[in-house]
Protein backbone atom coordinates (compact mmCIF):
# COMPACT_ATOMS: atom_id res chain seq x y z
CA UNK A 1 0.00 0.00 0.00
CA UNK A 2 1.16 3.60 -0.57
CA UNK A 3 2.40 5.45 2.50
CA UNK A 4 -0.34 8.10 2.42
CA UNK A 5 -3.07 5.42 2.55
CA UNK A 6 -1.38 3.54 5.40
CA UNK A 7 -0.85 6.85 7.21
CA UNK A 8 -4.53 7.77 6.93
CA UNK A 9 -5.41 4.26 8.11
CA UNK A 10 -3.17 4.64 11.16
CA UNK A 11 -4.70 8.06 11.79
CA UNK A 12 -8.24 6.67 11.56
CA UNK A 13 -7.29 3.86 13.94
CA UNK A 14 -6.07 6.42 16.48
CA UNK A 15 -9.51 8.09 16.40
CA UNK A 16 -12.47 6.24 17.85
CA UNK A 17 -15.63 6.83 19.83
CA UNK A 18 -13.28 7.55 22.76
CA UNK A 19 -11.96 10.55 20.82
CA UNK A 20 -15.46 11.74 19.88
CA UNK A 21 -17.07 11.37 23.30
CA UNK A 22 -14.48 10.98 26.06
CA UNK A 23 -12.13 13.77 24.93
CA UNK A 24 -14.79 16.50 24.72
CA UNK A 25 -16.27 15.31 28.02
CA UNK A 26 -12.84 15.53 29.70
CA UNK A 27 -12.44 19.11 28.46
CA UNK A 28 -16.04 19.98 29.38
CA UNK A 29 -15.77 18.70 32.96
CA UNK A 30 -12.20 19.66 33.85
CA UNK A 31 -9.58 20.97 31.41
CA UNK A 32 -7.14 19.78 28.73
CA UNK A 33 -4.86 17.68 30.95
CA UNK A 34 -6.07 14.42 29.37
CA UNK A 35 -4.59 15.46 26.02
CA UNK A 36 -1.09 15.80 27.46
CA UNK A 37 -0.32 12.09 27.14
CA UNK A 38 -1.16 12.23 23.41
CA UNK A 39 1.26 15.12 22.85
CA UNK A 40 4.10 12.62 23.29
CA UNK A 41 3.12 10.74 20.11
CA UNK A 42 5.40 12.72 17.73
CA UNK A 43 8.46 11.83 19.84
CA UNK A 44 7.63 8.11 19.74
CA UNK A 45 6.82 8.40 16.01
CA UNK A 46 10.36 9.72 15.43
CA UNK A 47 11.76 6.72 17.33
CA UNK A 48 9.55 4.45 15.23
CA UNK A 49 10.81 6.01 11.99
CA UNK A 50 14.47 5.64 13.06
CA UNK A 51 14.43 2.34 14.94
CA UNK A 52 11.17 0.36 15.06
CA UNK A 53 10.20 0.32 11.38
CA UNK A 54 13.60 -0.93 10.11
CA UNK A 55 13.59 -3.53 12.90
CA UNK A 56 10.20 -5.01 11.98
CA UNK A 57 10.74 -4.80 8.22
CA UNK A 58 14.14 -6.47 8.39
CA UNK A 59 12.60 -9.93 8.23
CA UNK A 60 9.48 -11.09 6.45
CA UNK A 61 7.29 -11.34 9.53
CA UNK A 62 3.61 -10.40 9.59
CA UNK A 63 3.37 -9.66 13.31
CA UNK A 64 5.39 -8.71 16.38
CA UNK A 65 4.69 -12.16 17.78
CA UNK A 66 6.68 -13.92 15.08
CA UNK A 67 9.73 -12.10 16.39
CA UNK A 68 8.90 -13.29 19.91
CA UNK A 69 8.89 -16.89 18.69
CA UNK A 70 12.13 -16.46 16.79
CA UNK A 71 13.86 -14.86 19.77
CA UNK A 72 12.28 -16.63 22.76
CA UNK A 73 10.26 -19.60 21.47
CA UNK A 74 6.59 -20.47 20.80
CA UNK A 75 5.41 -20.20 24.44
CA UNK A 76 6.21 -16.49 24.67
CA UNK A 77 4.76 -15.88 21.21
CA UNK A 78 1.49 -17.49 22.30
CA UNK A 79 1.49 -15.53 25.56
CA UNK A 80 2.06 -12.22 23.76
CA UNK A 81 -0.67 -12.92 21.20
CA UNK A 82 -3.22 -13.95 23.84
CA UNK A 83 -2.53 -10.86 25.97
CA UNK A 84 -2.94 -8.63 22.90
CA UNK A 85 -6.27 -10.26 22.02
CA UNK A 86 -7.54 -9.87 25.61
CA UNK A 87 -6.54 -6.19 25.61
CA UNK A 88 -8.36 -5.72 22.30
CA UNK A 89 -11.50 -7.26 23.80
CA UNK A 90 -11.37 -4.68 26.59
CA UNK A 91 -10.64 -1.80 24.20
CA UNK A 92 -13.28 -2.81 21.64
CA UNK A 93 -15.87 -3.31 24.38
CA UNK A 94 -15.32 0.29 25.48
CA UNK A 95 -15.28 1.61 21.89
CA UNK A 96 -18.48 -0.23 20.89
CA UNK A 97 -20.27 0.86 24.06
CA UNK A 98 -19.39 4.52 23.47
CA UNK A 99 -20.51 4.25 19.83
CA UNK A 100 -23.80 2.72 20.95
CA UNK A 101 -24.68 5.53 23.40
CA UNK A 102 -25.34 8.33 20.85
CA UNK A 103 -26.81 5.91 18.27
CA UNK A 104 -29.22 4.60 20.90
CA UNK A 105 -30.20 8.16 21.86
CA UNK A 106 -30.77 9.12 18.20
CA UNK A 107 -32.64 5.99 17.13
CA UNK A 108 -34.27 4.72 20.32
CA UNK A 109 -33.01 1.19 19.62
CA UNK A 110 -31.99 -0.98 22.59
CA UNK A 111 -28.28 -0.47 23.20
CA UNK A 112 -27.47 -4.20 22.93
CA UNK A 113 -28.88 -4.26 19.37
CA UNK A 114 -26.73 -1.28 18.39
CA UNK A 115 -23.58 -2.95 19.79
CA UNK A 116 -24.36 -6.21 17.96
CA UNK A 117 -25.16 -4.46 14.66
CA UNK A 118 -22.02 -2.31 14.64
CA UNK A 119 -19.84 -5.23 15.76
CA UNK A 120 -21.20 -7.56 13.08
CA UNK A 121 -20.81 -5.02 10.25
CA UNK A 122 -17.19 -4.24 11.17
CA UNK A 123 -16.35 -7.93 11.70
CA UNK A 124 -17.92 -8.83 8.34
CA UNK A 125 -15.95 -6.41 6.16
CA UNK A 126 -12.74 -7.10 8.12
CA UNK A 127 -12.97 -10.89 7.71
CA UNK A 128 -14.15 -10.87 4.10
CA UNK A 129 -11.97 -8.03 2.81
CA UNK A 130 -8.89 -8.51 4.97
CA UNK A 131 -6.31 -5.80 5.57
CA UNK A 132 -6.97 -4.26 2.15
CA UNK A 133 -10.60 -3.55 3.08
CA UNK A 134 -9.56 -2.22 6.48
CA UNK A 135 -7.00 0.23 5.10
CA UNK A 136 -9.15 1.66 2.28
CA UNK A 137 -12.24 1.94 4.49
CA UNK A 138 -10.03 3.70 7.06
CA UNK A 139 -9.00 6.22 4.39
CA UNK A 140 -12.66 7.13 3.79
CA UNK A 141 -13.41 6.96 7.51
CA UNK A 142 -10.61 9.44 8.32
CA UNK A 143 -12.21 12.06 6.06
CA UNK A 144 -15.70 11.38 7.47
CA UNK A 145 -14.46 11.61 11.07
CA UNK A 146 -12.76 14.96 10.47
CA UNK A 147 -15.93 16.34 8.87
CA UNK A 148 -18.04 15.03 11.74
CA UNK A 149 -15.87 16.90 14.22
CA UNK A 150 -16.01 20.22 12.35
CA UNK A 151 -19.80 20.56 12.07
CA UNK A 152 -20.60 20.81 15.82
CA UNK A 153 -17.97 23.52 16.28
CA UNK A 154 -19.38 25.54 13.35
CA UNK A 155 -22.86 25.23 14.87
CA UNK A 156 -21.65 26.45 18.28
CA UNK A 157 -19.67 29.38 16.85
CA UNK A 158 -22.72 30.52 14.84
CA UNK A 159 -25.06 30.08 17.83
CA UNK A 160 -22.96 32.13 20.29
CA UNK A 161 -23.42 35.94 20.07
CA UNK A 162 -19.67 36.66 20.14
CA UNK A 163 -18.65 33.58 18.21
CA UNK A 164 -15.16 32.15 18.61
CA UNK A 165 -13.92 34.92 20.90
CA UNK A 166 -16.67 34.09 23.40
CA UNK A 167 -15.53 30.45 23.53
CA UNK A 168 -11.94 31.52 24.19
CA UNK A 169 -12.97 34.11 26.81
CA UNK A 170 -15.20 31.72 28.76
CA UNK A 171 -12.57 29.00 28.53
CA UNK A 172 -9.85 31.27 29.91
CA UNK A 173 -12.10 32.62 32.68
CA UNK A 174 -12.93 29.08 33.83
CA UNK A 175 -9.39 27.69 33.43
CA UNK A 176 -10.55 25.23 30.75
CA UNK A 177 -7.32 25.35 28.75
CA UNK A 178 -5.11 24.17 31.62
CA UNK A 179 -2.79 21.18 31.18
CA UNK A 180 -2.88 20.12 34.83
CA UNK A 181 -0.71 20.86 37.89
CA UNK A 182 3.04 20.81 37.30
CA UNK A 183 3.87 18.93 40.52
CA UNK A 184 4.73 15.23 40.67
CA UNK A 185 1.92 13.22 42.25
CA UNK A 186 0.70 9.73 41.44
CA UNK A 187 -2.58 10.53 43.22
CA UNK A 188 -3.84 12.86 40.47
CA UNK A 189 -3.45 13.61 36.78
CA UNK A 190 -0.62 16.10 36.91
CA UNK A 191 1.34 17.26 33.85
CA UNK A 192 4.49 15.15 34.54
CA UNK A 193 2.43 12.02 35.27
CA UNK A 194 0.42 12.41 32.05
CA UNK A 195 3.68 12.84 30.10
CA UNK A 196 5.00 9.61 31.64
CA UNK A 197 1.76 7.76 30.84
CA UNK A 198 1.92 9.02 27.25
CA UNK A 199 5.54 7.93 26.74
CA UNK A 200 4.81 4.45 28.11
CA UNK A 201 1.54 4.11 26.18
CA UNK A 202 2.82 5.21 22.77
CA UNK A 203 6.07 3.25 23.10
CA UNK A 204 3.95 0.16 23.76
CA UNK A 205 1.63 0.99 20.84
CA UNK A 206 4.44 1.47 18.33
CA UNK A 207 6.50 -1.56 19.41
CA UNK A 208 3.94 -4.26 20.31
CA UNK A 209 0.47 -3.32 19.04
CA UNK A 210 -0.40 -5.47 16.02
CA UNK A 211 -2.75 -2.74 14.72
CA UNK A 212 0.32 -0.53 14.20
CA UNK A 213 2.93 -3.14 13.29
CA UNK A 214 0.82 -4.76 10.57
CA UNK A 215 0.66 -1.33 8.94
CA UNK A 216 4.45 -0.95 9.11
CA UNK A 217 4.61 -4.22 7.19
CA UNK A 218 1.76 -3.45 4.78
CA UNK A 219 3.48 -0.37 3.34
CA UNK A 220 5.13 -0.80 -0.05
CA UNK A 221 8.60 -0.05 1.34
CA UNK A 222 10.39 1.08 4.50
CA UNK A 223 10.29 4.63 3.15
CA UNK A 224 6.51 4.43 2.67
CA UNK A 225 6.14 2.99 6.18
CA UNK A 226 8.10 5.96 7.56
CA UNK A 227 5.93 8.33 5.55
CA UNK A 228 2.80 6.66 6.94
CA UNK A 229 3.99 7.02 10.53
CA UNK A 230 4.85 10.68 9.99
CA UNK A 231 1.44 11.39 8.43
CA UNK A 232 -0.32 9.72 11.36
CA UNK A 233 1.62 11.74 13.96
CA UNK A 234 1.21 15.05 12.12
CA UNK A 235 -2.54 14.58 11.68
CA UNK A 236 -3.43 12.97 15.02
CA UNK A 237 -2.19 15.63 17.45
CA UNK A 238 -4.08 18.59 15.89
CA UNK A 239 -7.27 16.49 15.69
CA UNK A 240 -7.00 15.46 19.35
CA UNK A 241 -6.50 19.11 20.31
CA UNK A 242 -9.48 20.01 18.15
CA UNK A 243 -11.74 17.55 19.99
CA UNK A 244 -10.70 19.05 23.31
CA UNK A 245 -11.54 22.47 21.91
CA UNK A 246 -14.97 21.08 20.96
CA UNK A 247 -15.43 20.11 24.61
CA UNK A 248 -14.46 23.60 25.76
CA UNK A 249 -16.84 25.04 23.15
CA UNK A 250 -19.69 22.91 24.50
CA UNK A 251 -18.92 24.24 27.99
CA UNK A 252 -19.05 27.81 26.67
CA UNK A 253 -22.29 27.07 24.80
CA UNK A 254 -24.13 25.63 27.82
Amino acid sequence: FPGWAVGLSMFATSISSVTFLAFPVAAYILDWRQVVQNLTLPLIAVLAIIFFIPFFRRGRATSAYEYLEERYGPVLRLYGAIIFILMQFLRLGMVLFLVAIPVQILTGLPIIYVILAVGLVVAFYTVTGGLEAVIWIDVVQALVLISGAVFPLIFIVIALPEGLSQIVRIGVENHKFGLGPMNWSLAERTFPVMILIGLLNWTTEYTTNQNVIQRYLAAASAREARKATAICAVMSVPIWLFFFFVGTSLFAFY
